[in-house]
């Protein structure tokens, strides 16, 4: 029996499958080291569900506001509860509405940061937003064109929030400007935020970049894909902890802000809102403390305690959040303003702290309008701003801002609503000896208080007030007494003059109609000696001094 010929290609089908069982040897040993090495990731960075309530606890909000209450969400951790992404209309931390559509002839600015711009220790009127879209508005004369302000502000929000609020629902309010006043919340929270919240934070960021594909690159997209994977997070942890590691810094407080993501999260920022056309301008959160002093000299110099852990990340934050403004303003072309020098030479005179901060980080009205009166100057010589105010340019802006500045620099504090005055406020030994052309009203709705104003056709009038003793008029450094006026338009004045020949003139805080009824003002009395003084107040128009049941000035306690 003849055996047939073995085929010549048996010994490449041989080889082909042992190759091809090799391949399939090595992709599976492949999947299951992947698999593994997947798994070991995952213990080191975690569930790819997020922590909301970590992020919650990070940011210090205990889910309540003084006006709004705040809800969680499922990307920013928390949001305002009445600031629904399907509403068209728009409400900020005040309750204040905006529709979210742009109105026609409009030029609108949205300012975001945390409470520092949301206004804590301000009001409604005197947040820099707020002073800001004045200062624009009063400068406008017979035009037509008209500023927005929006002040999208939020309590405990860092840069990273900003970020993705722009992306998630404020370019749909079809913004001319952003003003980002970040840096704060980034550089306190840096001081807690521990590898695990920062990578829910890059997740958070990856799973809207994803979702707003017409918006980012396809990098950002492609990460925000991979990101579901823990080996390619732990990946990025590594490379990122390599790349802080090269910073240059001052030390170990330095190197946590860095890592924190500040300089990534605006540099995004700025090239989202450049590739739809929107400007941005950043401003440098203006800082107490100064980098050439220690904590010693710091906790002489103001009159607030300021936790002795802060204080290198605030000294180290304040000089990082500048360079990387600095910085990506000439690499990106953002406009940066810096109202810190005007700060620091307010602050050379202590009297100045409580004038300008609330606290350690917040800032009373005068600390604002230095925010807002930096931003309006720079914002003058932008150019679409310019192109949009055509044949109507602002009307001498300089004089706007010396009169805003003049309304806010009698404030020693803020108004701090309806309460007055507070109860560390006590009365001083003052009373009325003459009057004329005055007449005087009680107030129906507030008993206790009398209301002096100019009698009626007078157009002014001057009341007399007999100053006796008090250890508060020893104080050179501040204002030591509070006084009570109220205007119904921003032309009256109320003048006081002493005894010793000095003078000082209130005028209307700013806005339209009558101030409110709790407008603290400030005043120096000087210090009568042994005996009282005489001062005159005249009050022209139909400005009122308030009177509680003959009280007409109040001690100013000191560090209030």
């Amino acid at each position: 029996m003849q055996t047939q010929p073995e085929s010549k290609d048996t010994p490449d089908r041989s080889a082909r499958a042992a190759r091809f069982r090799d391949a399939l040897f090595a992709l599976v040993a492949g999947v299951l080291l992947i698999g593994l090495l997947e798994a070991g990731a995952y213990l080191v960075v975690g569930p790819v569900n997020v922590d909301v309530g970590g992020i919650n606890k990070l940011m210090m909000m205990g889910g309540e506001a003084p006006l709004m209450q705040f809800v969680k969400d499922p990307v920013l951790g928390y949001r305002l509860a009445n600031n629904k992404l399907d509403d068209p209309m728009f409400q900020d931390q005040w309750g204040q509405n905006y529709t979210r559509k742009k109105p026609e002839g409009v030029f609108r600015i949205i300012c975001l940061g945390g409470s520092t711009t949301y206004g804590t220790c301000a009001d409604p009127r005197t947040t820099y937003p707020a002073l800001l879209e004045s200062l624009f508005n009063k400068s406008l004369g017979e035009s037509p064109r008209r500023f927005e302000v929006v002040n999208a502000g939020t309590m405990g929000y860092n840069s990273w929030h900003s970020m993705l609020r722009a992306a998630q629902e404020l370019d749909a309010m079809q913004p001319d400007m952003y003003l980002l006043m970040d840096g704060l919340n980034d550089v306190i929270t840096s001081m807690s935020a521990s590898p695990d919240t920062q990578d829910q934070m890059e997740r958070l960021t990856a799973q809207v970049n994803v979702g707003i594909t017409g918006r980012t690159s396809w990098v950002s997209r492609l990460d925000g894909v991979l990101r579901k994977s823990a080996l390619y997070r732990l990946m990025r942890r590594w490379s990122d902890s390599i790349k802080t590691a090269r910073l240059e810094n001052k030390g170990e407080a330095a190197r946590k802000i860095a890592s924190f993501g500040y300089e990534k999260n605006m540099s995004t920022f700025i090239q989202r809102a450049q590739e739809k056309g929107v400007g941005v301008m950043l401003v440098n959160y203006p800082w107490v403390v100064r980098p050439d002093e220690n904590f010693e000299q710091l906790s002489n110099r103001i009159p607030y305690k300021l936790d002795r852990n802060y204080f290198p990340y605030f000294q180290a934050g304040r000089e990082y959040i500048s360079k990387v403004n600095a910085d990506l303003g000439k690499s990106l072309g953002a406009l940066v303003a810096d109202p810190q020098p005007i700060i620091d030479d307010s602050l050379k005179t202590d009297r100045n702290v409580r004038r300008i901060f609330c606290d350690t980080v917040h800032f009373t009205h005068l600390g604002n309008f230095y925010i807002a009166a930096t931003a309006f100057n720079i914002l003058q010589q932008y150019a679409p701003l310019k192109n949009y105010l055509g044949e109507y340019p602002l009307k001498e802006p300089e004089t706007r801002v010396l009169e805003t500045m003049r309304a806010m620099d009698i404030h020693p504090h803020y108004a701090g609503g309806a309460i007055f005055p507070k109860p560390t406020e006590k009365p001083l030994d003052a009373r009325i000896v003459d009057m004329r052309d005055i007449q005087v009203s009680p107030e129906a709705d507030m008993p206790p208080w009398k209301v002096y104003s100019p009698s009626p056709g007078a157009g002014k009038g001057t009341l007399r007030v007999q100053v006796g003793k008090s250890a508060a008029f020893k104080r050179a450094n501040d204002f030591n007494a509070i006084i009570y006026v109220r205007f119904s338009n921003p032309q009256e004045a109320a003048i006081i003059r002493f005894w010793d020949g000095t003078s000082t003139q209130i005028n209307h805080p700013g806005g339209a109609g009558w101030s409110p009824i709790s407008e603290r003002y400030g005043l120096h009395i000087p210090d009568p000696g042994t005996g009282s003084g005489i001062m005159e107040i005249e009050l022209h128009g139909l400005a009122q001094l308030w009177s509680r049941e003959g009280e007409l000035l109040f001690e100013n306690p000191q560090g209030d």
